[in-house]
């Protein structure tokens, strides 16, 4: 799931629906943060120890992704939790 801008709302609400619903592993991808850190830090104290893997592209200091559109961030998201998830699974 790629998110950017502000902390979702619901993040917690959120959180525990995918966890008791059964789903195994999240992959969320974190762009252009109005508060670089503030949605993982969020998701720390929602989140199940280990149930969340997070690509935040904000702190890569040596890439700038500002100007990258959100259909080229949404696929490199996508592929990042795809090789993930094959080679996990």
């Amino acid at each position: 799931m790629p998110w950017f801008g502000d902390v979702p709302l619901y993040l917690a609400e959120t959180m525990a629906y995918l966890w008791k619903v059964g789903v195994s592993h999240v992959y969320l991808g974190l762009y252009n943060q109005r508060v670089p850190g503030e949605t993982k830090n969020a998701l720390q104290k929602v989140a199940q120890p280990g149930f969340v893997s997070i690509l935040e592209l904000d702190a890569w200091k040596v890439f700038k992704f500002r100007r990258v559109e959100k259909e080229v961030f949404q696929g490199l998201v996508n592929d990042w939790a795809l090789y993930h998830a094959k080679k996990l699974g």
